[in-house]
């Protein structure tokens, strides 16, 4: 469990017009609430300092300055309600930060101003990367990010982590798609469609979907590691090919919508082990009716770096792919393809990764030998989040925000248990959350609706089971208090408090463990009924003395 101890720096909320071209969050200038007015992004901090600067800017006169002051917390940046509608949008900002810090960038979705979560958008996600280029430059990011039903507003955030330090942002925008200022996107590729077009080349399914796959419905299906997944600018997400077969010919690209022109092209594969011999890929374009090689200029590849610079004579065309003729695995996979106008402006090795593949380099021990492994199990997190069938069983609504089937949602939930099981997962921690006073919310969660899925949380563990997980257990916070069962507590219970202000129940004094004894109770009854071979508990005591 991440410690969820941090420092928000926060940037008030920026008041804003209805859709324009210059975007709904064009804040690249960083101005001085006395310069810029009203609408001026104004910065405070409680801990460092966040200012505005005209230190070497990335565009403009100014950028903003952010006083990183300790190792061992974040220092968060946020604009909070920025408001958005459902579709495609544009985000890119300019960051720059010296060796040893980090800069992670964050979007959260709501539902309102009072930042009720958004049901059907992923928490934090499909948004969240961490860039790891610090050799104290300029860096930009750019993504596509798509807006579902329901979300409202969205929340723009940064966090400085690392070694004390001095970073800079500039040129944060936001803005539709459809309406972005042109010359934004530099990154060709997201600005068209992930395709396959090889007949033996397919999207990875685990099993048939459990609904009919309609046309509003299957663009939002697409397989786990769809094509769309390596034209997104997002490294967190990649293509893989085996189906229906898993032998090369395949291949992956991008289309547009009408010619681009194209002058170099960036390929960022997971790791080395997969990058394919210059020899075994062509970098191919549409021309005349037809897939033709591309005229290249220059190829440069750094396997460490699992990189591929192409320099290509300048043409226009509607479709570009990669076409691998041998594998330099069993498959092949791509994690992002950048199609850039301009003649190639990097070399492999400075090529910036916001999430780099490290396979061990030993194998691990097999299934039979290696230790038992438990995961921590919660509908709306975990790594198998960003998927559509996952969002559906998280959120119980669907993409057009109408309620999926009761019977559909327990289909995405043994889906969820298999991809575990597939994994090398012995059990799962069913998460029951911060209610050690309130047997009744933990019996209603493990007897009728678990998370709000519909689903009660016995049923999941009996899935498990069945499926294999047969180490599967609840499991209960046990020092959070939540804010309604306070009252509870009397004179005579001790409780810790964190630097932060957060109270815990102290469970190793009597009087506060007899109140947590029925909701322990309570979830003992319940692992018996599903079978489980125990109850786990995390005490979650960071930073509080308590010696375990």
């Amino acid at each position: 469990m991440m410690n969820r101890l941090v420092v928000t720096l926060v940037l008030a909320v920026l008041v804003v017009e209805p859709v324009c071209a210059d975007g709904i969050l064009a804040n690249g200038g960083f101005e001085l609430p006395d310069q810029g007015g009203a609408n001026a992004p104004q910065w405070r901090s409680d801990a460092g300092t966040v200012k505005p600067a005209d230190e070497t800017p990335f565009s403009g006169e100014w950028c903003g300055v952010v006083d990183h002051p300790r190792a061992d917390v974040s220092t968060w940046v946020s604009h909070e309600n920025v408001p958005v509608q459902p579709g495609l949008y544009v985000f890119s900002a300019a960051y720059r930060n010296p060796e040893g810090a980090r800069i992670l960038c964050q979007f959260n979705y709501y539902a309102d101003e009072n930042r009720k979560r958004a049901k059907l958008q992923a928490w934090g996600r499909p948004f969240r990367c961490r860039e790891i280029a610090t050799d104290d430059q300029w860096r930009r990011i750019q993504r596509i990010v798509r807006i579902y039903p329901g979300t409202n507003f969205v929340c723009v955030a940064f966090a400085v982590r690392g070694e004390p330090c001095r970073a800079w942002l500039d040129d944060v925008y936001l803005a539709p798609l459809s309406e972005a200022r042109p010359g934004e996107i530099v990154n060709l590729a997201l600005l068209g469609e992930g395709r396959s077009w090889d007949e033996n080349t397919g999207q990875i399914v685990l099993q048939d979907p459990p609904h009919a796959a309609t046309t509003g419905y299957w663009p939002w299906w697409d397989g786990l590691y769809a094509p769309a997944g390596a034209c997104d600018g997002d490294d967190r997400t990649y293509w893989v090919s085996t189906a229906p077969g898993s032998d090369p010919p395949k291949d992956v690209g991008v289309q547009w919508p009408e010619p681009v022109t194209v002058g170099s092209v960036i390929v960022k594969y997971p790791n080395r082990e997969v990058c394919p011999d210059a020899t075994d890929v062509e970098l191919q374009i549409w021309a005349d009716e037809s897939w033709q090689p591309a005229k290249l200029t220059s190829v440069a590849v750094d396997l460490d770096r699992a990189a591929y610079v192409y320099g290509v004579e300048p043409v226009s065309t509607e479709r570009l792919r990669l076409y691998f003729s041998r594998f330099a695995r069993e498959r092949v996979s791509v994690q992002e393809l950048e199609v850039y106008a301009d003649p190639p402006e990097v070399e492999p090795a400075d090529v910036v990764r916001n999430f780099h593949y490290e396979r061990p380099t030993e194998p691990g021990p097999d299934r039979a030998t290696r230790p038992k492994l438990l995961i921590w199990y919660q509908p709306k997190r975990g790594r198998s989040s960003a998927e559509p069938w996952h969002r559906e069983y998280a959120s119980a609504i669907d993409q057009d925000g109408e309620p999926v089937p009761l019977e559909r949602r327990r289909e995405h939930m043994r889906r969820r248990l298999a991809i575990e099981r597939e994994a090398g997962v012995d059990g799962i921690m069913l998460n029951l959350g911060f209610n050690p006073l309130s047997p009744e919310i933990l019996r209603e969660q493990m007897q009728e609706d678990y998370a709000g899925t519909g689903i009660s949380g016995v049923e999941h563990l009996r899935a498990a089971r069945e499926l294999g997980l047969d180490r599967s257990m609840p499991m209960l916070y046990l020092v959070a208090v939540l804010g309604d069962t306070w009252s509870r507590l009397g004179d005579g219970v001790k409780t810790l408090e964190l630097a932060n202000g957060r109270k815990f129940l102290d469970w190793r004094d009597d009087a506060s463990w007899g109140l947590a004894l029925e909701t322990v109770r309570e979830l003992a009854r319940g692992a018996a009924d599903a079978g489980c071979p125990g109850v786990a508990f995390d005490i979650e005591a960071y930073t509080t003395g308590i010696d375990v």
